[in-house]
């Protein structure tokens, strides 16, 4: 019998952890497996032929609140185009009753919980014609989830995806608003395993040419901190291809896993530290016990002393605090990381916050489709949330900055930043001024460049073009904007002496597409910029 594993990814670069963890159970249970993994961006149609056209025996869906209502529209013409068995299950499937089997009645099974030993039991009820329970709590999958393996292939080489990798399941922590509050084991592969189960990875993406992340989808990756300082050692040695991304709780990182990670190779890791606000009463509230100065400390150290990215999420929406909270918030933790993240709370079904809010006890509007966001709270109105959001596509548009800066604001912003007593007024009046963020990059400089004029006196909105004009220089290929007052020396005899004493500190600098400059912000230097390679030379301006 032939089974075929579906899911929908939030974007092309994302791939599932889940059909990869499904597959073996399924496979040395005696089934032909096939997986399907397309994108939100996919046309309908077009997803919906491939599922046919896989003609399998049972269909197996896994469902995220990201997803859900894509899925159950293929599911329902799925089911009406082929007639064949579909089972639905993954995290939006946690708590499935009644009501959830009949909205999403095409499913002939939905199974809630694990399913690496459910899902195979399943099928050969199927297989052998027995009609299953219209929902399956999914059996304990510990003992299975431990032996097995990371589940990728030399197949999956050749698509530029992150890597998704379990190394543990469950969290010690149980903050109301999330699903794992309603599971209190934690389970985790030993460190050799996981540094194995890495090396492995590491061989089958030896050859990729592009760099690969390696997303650990653990929960919070060091809650024991014995264990991940071990598996931070070995994934630090060496010349890796892969980088590693990890969640991880900054309060448990003591002196000495500090000390450490100063050692990191740059760019070899990434941090996502989950801080979600600074208000204790918001925390006590969601049951989040965090000791902020020790938190806020490790951040710094973290930033101060390493190679490590590291990310910093904030959550909108929560008890007690209201817009300008929430900005305090946000102004306490922007200096201390490199990207932040503005997100929104969600009220998922079967969570505690969840019932806090049906009954009332969290008097609280929230859409009832997933993702089931916040619409208003006591403490923000709806208004409230839509600026918000509004400066939540600013921070995505214009808010990489540090060593991770991608945006192409990476050195402006840090300069605009450290000068103003609030970074969120800042984006504040990015987002009023930019809309929906819909521009080009040169759009994006403009609108940079003048709403750092309301924030700046004149010397210091001249340094901070300057500091633009850099950015644009190390990641563009276009010429500089004239409004970035660009000061390149074009004299050939000053060229000829500027690269010979380039030769001289870097012969591999690749000469043709070198360009000198000399900048506001230091005068005394000359900087001569390799634009292929994104790189910039310091030389005395003599």
């Amino acid at each position: 019998m032939k089974i075929t594993l579906f899911t929908i990814n939030a974007s092309y670069v994302h791939s599932s952890a889940a059909l990869r963890c499904l597959t073996p159970p399924l496979i040395r249970a005696g089934f032909e497996v096939s997986a399907v993994e397309r994108t939100l961006q996919d046309r309908r149609r077009d997803v919906l032929y491939a599922l046919v056209s896989e003609n399998a025996d049972v269909y197996g869906f896994s469902a995220a609140i990201w997803n859900i209502r894509e899925l159950s529209e293929l599911g329902t013409e799925l089911k009406l185009l082929t007639g064949k068995s579909i089972i639905i299950g993954g995290p939006e499937m946690t708590g499935a009753d009644g009501e959830t089997a009949a909205k999403y009645s095409f499913a002939d099974c939905i199974i809630d919980g694990e399913g690496e030993i459910t899902l195979p039991r399943v099928c050969r009820m199927f297989e052998a014609g027995v009609t299953p329970p219209k929902i399956l709590r999914g059996e304990d999958a510990s003992a299975v989830f431990l032996t097995a393996g990371h589940g990728y292939t030399e197949s999956d080489a050749a698509e530029p995806k992150l890597i998704g990798y379990e190394s543990s399941r469950g969290c010690p922590y149980r903050c109301r608003y999330c699903v794992s509050s309603l599971d209190r084991r934690v389970f985790a592969k030993p460190a050799e395993q996981v540094i194995a189960e890495c090396d492995d990875l590491e061989r089958i993406f030896a050859n990729s040419d592009r760099q690969r992340t390696v997303k650990f989808l653990d929960r919070t990756f060091n809650f024991d901190p014995r264990r991940a300082l071990e598996i931070w050692r070995r994934l630090a040695e060496g010349d890796r291809r892969l980088s590693y991304h990890f969640e991880v709780c900054a309060e448990l990182l003591d002196d000495k896993t500090l000390d450490f990670l100063a050692s990191v190779p740059e760019g070899r890791f990434r941090f996502e530290i989950g801080v979600q606000s600074t208000n204790p009463k918001t925390l006590e509230a969601v049951d989040r016990p965090t000791e902020m100065p020790k938190l806020t400390a490790a951040l710094a150290d973290l930033r101060r002393a390493s190679g490590i990215s590291v990310h910093a999420d904030l959550i909108a929406g929560l008890p007690h605090e209201g817009y300008e909270r929430f900005a305090e918030s946000f102004d306490t933790v922007y200096p201390l990381c490199d990207v932040i993240q503005v997100g929104f709370l969600k009220l998922l079904p079967g969570t505690p916050l969840r019932t806090d809010a049906e009954n009332g006890s969290f008097p609280c509007v929230f859409s009832p489709n997933p993702p089931y966001e916040v619409l208003s709270t006591p403490d923000l109105s709806y208004e409230e949330l839509r600026r918000l959001h509004g400066v939540s596509d600013a921070c995505e548009r214009f808010g990489s900055f540090g060593r991770s800066g991608s945006g192409g604001f990476t050195r402006s912003l840090g300069y605009i930043t450290s000068r103003i007593p609030s970074p969120f007024a800042l984006f504040e009046r990015l987002a009023q001024q930019g809309g929906e963020m819909r521009f080009s990059q040169p759009e994006a400089y403009r609108l940079l460049a003048r709403v750092g004029s309301e924030f700046l006196d004149t010397d210091m909105h001249a340094e901070f073009l300057s500091y633009m004009r850099l950015d644009w220089l190390l990641s563009e290929t276009a010429y500089c904007p004239d409004f970035l007052c660009p000061e390149q020396i074009t004299d050939r005899s000053s060229l000829r002496r500027i690269f010979a004493k380039l030769e001289e500190i870097a012969p591999d600098a690749h000469r043709h597409s070198c360009e000198a400059h000399r900048f506001a912000f230091d005068r005394g230097h000359i900087h001569v910029i390799d634009r292929r390679n994104r790189k910039a030379y310091t030389l005395p301006d003599e």
